[in-house]
């Protein structure tokens, strides 16, 4: 009896733990684009290069950004034009992301301020092509 009640316990602390360490997944806001898609794509780039973002893949008006960190990955499809961008969740490993029917419902705390700090390094680097008129 004393035995399940220490398992009981251990699970019990374990569910806790974890569910620290987990947020609901972050959707940002769209930000501007610069006015014409190329510039805008470039402001996108050179915001991901700020905090080691990789570019995983690419075609017209989407970018698919990867970042590793130790043992976790994060994914995010950036979809743009010349008006906005669009940042959304695309894939992760490590992150202990809970799968629901809309896809990730919730992940580890680290993702939502990677994204975070993404947007804003891109919305840093399309305010500044758009006031050097790039």
């Amino acid at each position: 009896m004393a035995t399940r009640r220490a398992a009981l316990a251990a699970l019990t602390l374990g569910l806790v733990i974890v569910g620290c360490k987990t947020n609901p997944l972050l959707q940002t806001q769209p930000l501007p684009g610069t006015g014409e898609a190329e510039s805008t794509r470039v402001a996108i780039l050179r915001g991901m290069a700020r905090h080691g973002w990789e570019r995983a893949a690419e075609e017209p008006g989407a970018i698919v950004a990867r970042l590793v960190a130790r043992r976790h990955m994060a994914e995010v499809a950036i979809a743009y034009d010349a008006k906005s961008i669009e940042i959304r969740y695309r894939d992760s490993e490590g992150l202990l992301c809970e799968e629901s029917q809309d896809g990730c419902s919730r992940i580890h705390r680290a993702y939502n301020r990677w994204v975070l700090q993404l947007r804003k390094d891109i919305g840093a680097e399309v305010s500044l092509a758009t006031a050097l008129g790039e």
